[in-house]
């Protein structure tokens, strides 16, 4: 157990150096690293979190300078009167506006600008974490997945051949057809749990496509 969590420790501080020996549809070894930058590219939550946030930037920007000033036009005795009883003779007059406000006013208004701004960063930054902490999860039970697969399949070999020489040495008599029922035992046992680790390691990779959001980086094992 001990053992475990140290492999674990050492992959999720090493997203450089950890890499799945499944490559992605570009060729490419897939490492931590690659899986934790693209899936916050990708993740559509992040894009509309940072979506919000540009524009409440822009907001606190605007929030900070006087109001547009405004413009109007009048126009008074349209049908003129006498002589004058045409359009031409009518008054138009143009009218521009500005709203003053105090410092103080505009001060409170980008303080409300900037809570708001605080508080969508901080959504954003909680969501972040929790891609990179599943992608994390997802990466180093593929990973070990694949290591324990390695090493279950190196152990089938060994016991594949070690009941190879059993059934050589009951031949000639030197021992028990008990000991190869015995070594048959613990080689199903073992490709059992090559099953089960198989389907781990295939059910993470599914879990990283899905967080990666990238077709294009399909893992190939």
């Amino acid at each position: 157990m001990h053992r475990l969590m140290c492999i674990i420790s050492a992959v999720l501080i090493s997203p450089l150096t950890t890499t799945l020996s499944g490559q992605t549809m570009s060729g490419d070894s897939l490492t931590l690293d690659i899986a934790v930058i693209t899936a916050i590219k990708n993740n559509p939550e992040l894009k509309i979190l940072r979506e919000e946030i540009d524009a409440l930037e822009a907001n606190k920007i605007q929030s900070g300078l006087m109001p547009n000033p405004e413009f109007g036009v009048e126009a008074e005795n349209i049908f003129g009167s006498g002589e004058f009883s045409d359009f031409k003779g009518s008054e138009v007059t143009a009218i521009i506006s500005q709203n003053i406000l105090l410092a103080g006013k505009i001060s409170k208004r980008e303080k409300v600008v900037e809570m708001d701004v605080s508080l969508a960063e901080w959504d954003y930054e909680e969501k972040r974490l929790e891609v990179i902490t599943d992608v994390r999860m997802a990466f180093v039970q593929a990973f070990l997945a694949q290591k324990l697969i390695k090493k279950n399949k190196d152990l089938i070999k060994i016991s594949e051949e070690f009941i190879l020489n059993l059934k050589e040495r009951v031949k000639a008599g030197k021992i028990s057809p008990a000991e190869v029922s015995r070594a048959k035992i613990i080689l199903n046992s073992l490709k059992m749990d090559l099953t089960r680790l198989e389907a781990e390691y295939f059910t993470s990779i599914s879990k990283l496509e899905s967080l990666i959001y990238d077709p294009g980086m399909s893992i190939k094992s």
